[in-house]
C-alpha cells in the first residue's frame, strides 16, 4: 500500500513547528524528525505496511538535507518502526504486542546459596537507572572508557573491510591482533611472542581455559579474600573448591599464607590479581616483590 500525505505529516508547516522546538531543546534535526515520524506511526497516521516517502522526497518536503533524513530513517530502523526493502524503499513495520513479564523474586535458600543470592542482588542493582557501577572495571561514561572513539574506529575499519563482519577467527585468535598485542606488551617490558597469546571472549573464558589446564575436578584453588564475585560460580561449575587467602588493601595477598599453601601442596593453583585489583584499586606490593616459594 502506497502512503499518501493526507495528514499533513510531511508538509513544511509541520516541520516549522518542529524547528521552533529544536531551538528550545537543542536536539538535533534528525532526532526531531525521527520523533515526529515515530509519533505518527504509533498514532496510526502512518499505518503498518504503508510505504514511507523516499529519502529525497522527505528531504524536499521538509527542506532538510538528505543526510539529515537518512539519519532519521536509520534511527527509526533502529527502533524497529520502519524497515528497508531492496529496490522498493522504506515501509512501516507491523506493531508487535508487548510481552508480559511476571514479577520475579529472589528465592530464600539456605546458607549454601548466600553467594549466589548476593550475586543476583548485585547484578539486579546494575540495571537501576542512574546507577554508577564502581564494582565494574569499566564504569559508564566517556571519561572512563573511550566508547565513542572505539565506535568511530570500528566503523572506519568495517567500511574498508566489510568482509570481516561475516568471517571467523579460529583459535587461538587473529594472528594480526595477537602480533599487535605482543608488540605492545614488549614495549611494557613483557617478553612474549604472538604464539604464546590466546584470544578469549573476556576474562572469564580466559580463567575457564586456564583452570582446566592446571586443575582437575575436586582440586582446591587459592583465591583472594575478597575475590572477584564471578569466580566462585566458575569454580563450582568446574568442580573445584575455593580456599580463601587473607589480603590487605595496601600489601595484597598474605605471602606467608601463600607459601604455606604451596609447600603443603594444598592447592593446585592460585587465582590472584597482583596489579591494580578491582577490589582495592591499588597495586599489591607484596605480590609484585615476592619471590616464588617453589
Amino acid at each position: 500500500m502506497r502512503y499518501r500525505d493526507s495528514s499533513g505529516i510531511f508538509n513544511g508547516d509541520s516541520w516549522a513547528r518542529g524547528d521552533m522546538r529544536l531551538k528550545r531543546t537543542g536536539d538535533s534535526l534528525h532526532r526531531l524528525l525521527a520523533d515526529e515520524l515515530a509519533d505518527a506511526i504509533k498514532q496510526g497516521r502512518l499505518p503498518a505496511g504503508s510505504s514511507m516517502p523516499s529519502l529525497r522526497e522527505c528531504a524536499a518536503q521538509r527542506h532538510l538535507s538528505l543526510n539529515t533524513v537518512t539519519a532519521a530513517y536509520r534511527l527509526l530502523e533502529d527502533r524497529g518502526l520502519i524497515m528497508a526493502r531492496p529496490q522498493s524503499g522504506f515501509y512501516v513495520c507491523s506493531a508487535l504486542a508487548e510481552p508480559e513479564f511476571s514479577s520475579r523474586h529472589i528465592a530464600k535458600n539456605g546458607m549454601g546459596a548466600v553467594q549466589s543470592d548476593l550475586m543476583t542482588l548485585v547484578l539486579a542493582a546494575r540495571q537501576m537507572p542512574g546507577m554508577l557501577d564502581l564494582a565494574f572495571a569499566g564504569p559508564s561514561g566517556e571519561r572512563f572508557y573511550p566508547g565513542n572513539r572505539l565506535a568511530k574506529l570500528t566503523g572506519s575499519v568495517l567500511r574498508r573491510r566489510s568482509e570481516w563482519v561475516a568471517s571467523y577467527a579460529m583459535p587461538p585468535g587473529s594472528p594480526l591482533l595477537r602480533e599487535q598485542i605482543a608488540t605492545r606488551a614488549r614495549r611494557l617490558g613483557i617478553e612474549v611472542s604472538a604464539e604464546c597469546i590466546v584470544l578469549t571472549h573476556g576474562a572469564m573464558e580466559a580463567l575457564n581455559l586456564a583452570l582446566r589446564v592446571v586443575a582437575r575436578p575436586g582440586d582446591r584453588v587459592g583465591v583472594e579474600a575478597p575475590s572477584y564475585f564471578n569466580l566462585y560460580p566458575l569454580l563450582s561449575a568446574l568442580g573445584l573448591k575455593a580456599i580463601e587467602i587473607p589480603t590487605h588493601p595496601r600489601h595484597g595477598l598474605d605471602i606467608d599464607a601463600v607459601e604455606a599453601l604451596l609447600l603443603e601442596k594444598r592447592v593446585a593453583t592460585i587465582v590472584a590479581i597482583p596489579r591494580f585489583t578491582t577490589r582495592w584499586a591499588v597495586p599489591c606490593r607484596s605480590m609484585q616483590n615476592a619471590d616464588s616459594p617453589g
